[in-house]
């Protein structure tokens, strides 16, 4: 690791799921990086006024990424990722 990697700036919505993955994988990677906090729709076009380094969106939010970052835009993909999703609902909502 660099000194200059240090001082990394990465966007993402802190207290969500990726927030916690994202400081899990830099921090395996020992990456000291700064976490920024943005909504969602906002993480692309702070990007795109280079006041980030990178950004770590919800899913939902990766094609308008790609549109407001064009060919800036690169894609890293991790396979132990896996989104989990535990939904509940009352019997009325279930029509029971």
């Amino acid at each position: 690791m660099t000194a200059d990697s240090a001082r990394k700036r990465v966007g993402t919505t802190l207290g969500t799921h990726v927030n916690f993955y994202v400081d899990t994988i830099l921090t395996d990677a020992g990456f000291n990086a700064e976490n920024v906090s943005a909504t969602p729709p906002d993480l692309a076009p702070v990007m795109s006024r280079s006041d980030l380094d990178a950004i770590v969106p919800f899913t939902s939010f990766y094609s308008a990424a790609k549109t407001v970052l064009g060919d800036d835009c690169a894609e890293l993909r991790v396979p132990e990722h896996q989104l989990h999703y535990i939904l509940s609902a009352s019997p009325e909502m279930i029509g029971n």
